[in-house]
């Protein structure tokens, strides 16, 4: 079936790994490769037309599609650019990684004991200058807790 082309509207291919899939809003989240002249790799929220494509994917699917981006027809600031994927079509079929037994991530139950880090200050500061003429600088600071060197087991 022929896919209409809007006025303004211009398509690239992509390729990516499903994440996640939201049957209800016809969205899939998506691992997204870079998409040359247009986007640099990332993981984002694609609409799926038509919506039935949702019914044939899976997470851990590598997929490649077009994305069609649509400009708005009124060029200014509150115009927001529309933008979905057609044409998709699994390559490979993937397994959806799961931790191993020693790396997963377990949640407390109530009242079960909870491991006690030791943990360390860590301050950084850096310095911001603009580049301008009077070579303004602003000072930034931030601290964190992070694990002690000597709580990391190997």
């Amino acid at each position: 079936m022929p896919q209409l082309q809007n006025a303004g509207s211009k398509r690239y291919p992509f390729t990516g790994r499903i994440v996640s899939i939201d049957t209800p809003s016809q969205t899939a989240i998506i691992d997204g490769d870079n998409i040359p002249g247009f986007m640099d790799p990332m993981t984002m929220t694609y609409k799926i037309k038509p919506a039935v494509t949702l019914n044939h994917l899976s997470p851990g699917d590598s997929i490649s599609a077009e994305v069609v981006v649509v400009e708005p027809a009124a060029k200014s600031d509150a115009a927001v650019s529309d933008y979905w994927l057609e044409n998709v079509k699994v390559v490979a079929h993937g397994k959806v990684s799961h931790a191993s037994a020693d790396n997963s991530f377990h949640a407390p139950a109530p009242g079960e004991d909870i491991p006690i880090f030791p943990l360390s200050i860590r301050m950084a500061s850096a310095f911001l200058c603009s580049n301008t003429a009077e070579k303004s600088c602003s000072s930034l600071s931030f601290t964190r807790a992070v694990p002690s060197p000597t709580s990391v087991r190997g």
